[in-house]
């Protein structure tokens, strides 16, 4: 184990572990809700968008091709790729990449149960894309930073 690794302390270990745990909790938590209630949070966040942006065509442009619900779904998977290269160079677990897909298949599954939802495989595909992307785009950053103190 290299002496950067070591000075990471016990909390490390174990904090990532939970953020990541209370995350996946929370992403499934939305699926459970029922349809109607689901379709009133993204209206209250829609008009909170639309309020930000104002009136002009970049607006209606974002509004128009980027649907709430499918932005939800990529940034909450976004996070929790982000929370897992975190955690990846805390333990260094070479297969944390593959997370997401199974996550995205059990929150779908899910909608099985809530009334008013219906599981969709296009949701399982921009969920692991959000979670990939979060993922290598924090697996990068760190690698560009790693190197850069190296050098130094």
């Amino acid at each position: 184990m290299t002496e950067q690794r070591k000075n990471r302390g016990p909390a490390a270990r174990w904090v990532w572990p939970v953020v990541i745990a209370l995350t996946t909790v929370v992403i499934w938590g939305f699926s459970l809700m029922p349809g109607a209630q689901s379709q009133a949070q993204s209206e209250f966040v829609r008009r909170i968008v639309e309020a930000l942006l104002g009136d002009g065509p970049l607006a209606e442009f974002l509004m128009a091709h980027f649907p709430i619900r499918k932005v939800a779904h990529f940034t909450e998977y976004f996070v929790l790729g982000v929370e897992w290269a975190c955690y990846r160079r805390v333990r260094r677990w070479p297969v944390c990449w593959g997370y997401g897909l199974p996550v995205a298949v059990a929150d779908e599954l899910l909608q099985f149960t809530a009334a008013g939802r219906a599981p969709m495989v296009t949701d399982v595909l921009l969920d692991t894309a959000g979670y990939l992307c979060g993922y290598w785009l924090t697996v990068g950053i760190q690698h560009c930073f790693r190197h850069k103190r190296k050098k130094n």
